[in-house]
């Protein structure tokens, strides 16, 4: 029954929001006929705009599907969720684009397209803060909650989840029983005590009539169940009856991992790593990359030109520097650079190594003397970075991402610090606008490529490429 009360009320949502969108999209059209500029006179065609309006309002339904818009959030913060209403306007209007440009539409009614865009998003975004309003404040009022049976043997784990329901009253969840096993004496005395007062201490044999006499919707099971255990006869008796179980797993297992639960070939598997884990979002990142990258190559095309001839001219050749880096889980790939050091700079570093300014493996130095003069204001500007984006498109970098490091430096990693090979390399990151050399500890510079694995989402990229561009114009860090 509950199934079928949230496929209803998601069915209902999907029809509002594909009504809200063709209203968003009629409005956007009187609106732009209210505009007035000279010389590009809005055009009107039925059929054009159905074609618009069709795949617009149809590819948001389907991004919002896959992004879980119309999945139940009551979990989940409002912010996430207008995250992901936002990427999915950002997706439509590059998509419609891309069609008007197919269709040989002008700024006219690109403007339009925009319009659309930015009025349905804030519809929408105002629908769902409405409708998670009223949620909020029906279940604070003991409204649409849910029963929740929690199964565990352990005192502070009662008291966490039982302290955690009751902070977050919008979550809208009741624990209405607690299972326990039998404990005699003190044991028993601190396990009933942990219990909240309006939930009912149910012994382990009595669980399944408590299931059959009590309204209850969901099962949190403390731990992963083992076949055989209590928990595993509870869970497939839950199965039974159509009830969903969560496990509850020990907040120290894999400290600051995300994970995952995935089937194939008849097996279910539990996924925990410390890199991203978001589908959606991952899938997006190549594709990212590759339009920024060929964004990048057409606008940078002419500076590549001077900086190669400026280094041919200045010290000669070859004009590229060629070096063996280490990129995603320990491959190892060319990376390519400007060449601003003298041809003799790697035999001339041993000699350098007692002037090394960067605490750790990594060798850093404020007046290298193996800089030539070009490479000098290469490096100043950053210029030097540009052909790295030959590596993003042979899939060996990403735009955004920790710096590649050296094999040498990779030999002498702590295990910890070998995570920031879990994700590919990137030509900017946290580390470049952060200060880049005037970060002289390695330790800081690791604890910045793993901040950013551990917080990694399109918008983040997004930040750091916004604050690539000022620390590249005033030379922040650079050396």
């Amino acid at each position: 029954m509950l199934r079928e009360h949230r496929l209803f009320i998601r069915r209902v949502l999907v029809y509002v929001h594909v009504a809200l969108s063709a209203i968003s999209y009629a409005a956007s059209m009187a609106l732009r006929q209210r505009i007035h500029i000279p010389d590009h006179e809005f055009r009107f065609d039925e059929w054009t705009h159905l074609i618009l309006a069709g795949s617009g309002i149809t590819l948001l339904a389907l991004l919002h599907t896959l992004l879980g818009i119309y999945q139940s959030n009551r979990l989940h913060g409002w912010f996430a969720e207008a995250r992901r209403i936002v990427l999915a306007h950002a997706i439509t209007f590059a998509s419609l684009l891309a069609l008007a440009a197919g269709l040989r539409l002008d700024l006219t009614n690109r403007l339009q397209l925009g319009l659309f865009v930015a009025l349905n998003a804030t519809s929408l975004l105002l629908l769902q803060a409405a409708i998670r309003g009223i949620a909020m404040v029906s279940r604070r009022r003991g409204y649409n909650l849910r029963h929740l049976l929690v199964v565990a043997h352990d005192p502070p784990v009662i008291e966490r989840l039982a302290h955690s329901v009751k902070a977050h009253g919008w979550w809208g969840l009741k624990i209405v029983g607690v299972v326990v096993p039998p404990r005699e004496g003190d044991a028993h005395e601190a396990l009933k005590a942990a219990v909240p007062h309006e939930a009912e201490l149910v012994l382990a044999a009595d669980a399944e009539r408590f299931l059959d006499r009590h309204p209850v919707d969901e099962i949190w099971i403390e731990s992963l169940p083992t076949d055989g255990s209590p928990q595993w006869g509870l869970a497939h008796a839950a199965a039974q009856r159509g009830i969903s179980v969560r496990c509850i797993l020990p907040h120290d297992l894999f400290f600051g991992a995300r994970w995952s639960l995935e089937s194939f070939g008849g097996m279910t598997t539990l996924t925990a790593a410390r890199v991203p884990l978001e589908d959606f979002a991952l899938a997006l990142k190549r594709p990212f990359d590759l339009a920024v990258t060929s964004a990048a190559l057409l606008l940078c095309a002419p500076i590549m030109l001077l900086a190669a001839l400026a280094v041919a001219l200045g010290s000669g050749f070859p004009i590229l520097f060629r070096q063996q880096r280490v990129g995603l889980n320990g491959r190892t790939f060319t990376l390519l650079k400007f060449r601003t050091m003298h041809r003799d700079a790697e035999a001339r570093l041993a000699d350098l190594r007692g002037r090394n300014e960067m605490e750790g493996p990594v060798f850093k130095m404020k007046d290298d003397p193996r800089i030539t003069k070009i490479g000098r204001w290469l490096r100043r500007l950053s210029i030097d970075e540009l052909p790295q984006l030959f590596n993003v498109l042979r899939g060996e970098m990403s735009v955004v991402g920790p710096r590649p490091p050296l094999p040498s430096e990779v030999n002498v990693y702590a295990p910890e610090q070998r995570r920031r090979l879990s994700v590919r390399p990137g030509i900017t990151g946290l580390w470049q606008v952060t200060g880049r050399s005037e970060i002289a500890s390695f330790d800081r510079w690791v604890a910045l490529d793993l901040e950013y694995i551990d917080r990694w989402s399109i918008w983040l990229d997004l930040e750091i490429l916004a604050r690539t561009i000022p620390a590249v114009l005033f030379a922040k860090g650079a050396r």
